[in-house]
């Protein structure tokens, strides 16, 4: 067919899934998945680290700090390397902090999910969702992905340099699907 004049455009072709979690066992990765984060866990604490968002358990939250003073959250990122293996994100959920103090589950709120394939990817990345928004403790949020590039790197952040994010999320979970050779072309005439 002559496809001239037409608006293509390609569409990747996969099955959706839960992208970081082994199907077998949702409280772990996936084999070969890592966890990246900027920051330092809230004083050194393992309860505060970025893995315990991808425990299954809503009571637990990452807290991280921008520096060992403790002082801030600000600027703070925390999220998946899929390594050789870039994925497509279609969907992102996150639960907000266990934490009556709306100042604490509130910091979810405003957070978007990024993308990168650099491996300096705190720096060189993209926005890839819209921004996150809860109304309580133990929320969940939903956000849809604005993008069809794979990425090695997903992550969250919270875009606003002021914020003090302290990457206070209970539970990540990524949805979307790793492509495969295959793919339509759909055209509109």
């Amino acid at each position: 067919a002559d496809l001239e004049g037409d608006r293509c455009e390609a569409v990747l072709t996969g099955t959706f899934r839960q992208l970081e979690r082994d199907p077998s066992d949702k409280t772990k990765l996936r084999e070969n998945v890592q966890i990246v984060y900027s920051g330092y866990p809230y004083q050194n604490k393992e309860t505060a680290h970025p893995r315990v968002a991808f425990d299954g358990n809503e009571t637990t939250c990452c807290d991280l700090a921008d520096s060992t003073s403790w002082s801030s959250g600000k600027g703070v990122a925390f999220g998946v390397d899929f390594g050789d293996k870039p994925q497509v994100l279609t969907s992102a959920r996150a639960c907000s902090r266990d934490s009556s103090d709306a100042n604490n589950w509130g910091r979810l709120n405003g957070v978007v999910v990024c993308g990168s394939n650099d491996e300096d990817w705190q720096h060189n990345y993209e926005v890839i969702s819209t921004p996150f928004a809860v109304a309580g403790k133990k929320q969940w949020g939903e956000v849809k992905s604005l993008s069809a590039t794979p990425y090695r790197y997903i992550f969250v952040r919270n875009p606003d340099a002021n914020a003090n994010f302290w990457g206070n999320v209970a539970e990540l979970e990524l949805y979307g699907f790793r492509p495969s050779s295959r793919g339509l072309i759909i055209c509109i005439q």
